[in-house]
């Protein structure tokens, strides 16, 4: 009826009943998340991509991030912080 597994309601019910209404509240929302980049770290990449590697496929600019550059996160990553400024466009299969 309440789409909850059995087990996911009983601690519900647990904590509920150790801390009362505060006990069954998200603690996630309004953190930050540790692995989040800061915004040198963004800004840099976007500044490597606008003065090297403008117009390149994002390919072949993450294997230089990476190699070249020491740069260590992901290559969705990547793709998304420069997708958001604008520096890369998004490629479709038509």
């Amino acid at each position: 009826m309440i789409n909850l597994c059995w087990r996911t309601f009983r601690c519900y019910v647990v904590c509920y009943e150790a801390e009362g209404a505060e006990g069954i509240k998200d603690r996630r929302i309004g953190r930050v998340s540790p692995r989040r980049a800061c915004e040198e770290e963004i800004r840099a990449l976007e500044k490597l991509y606008r003065d090297y590697y403008e117009g390149r496929n994002m390919r072949h600019f993450y294997e230089a991030y990476r190699e070249d550059h020491g740069g260590g996160r992901s290559y969705s990553w990547a793709k998304s912080c420069l997708r958001s400024s604008g520096l890369v466009k998004p490629f479709y299969y038509y």
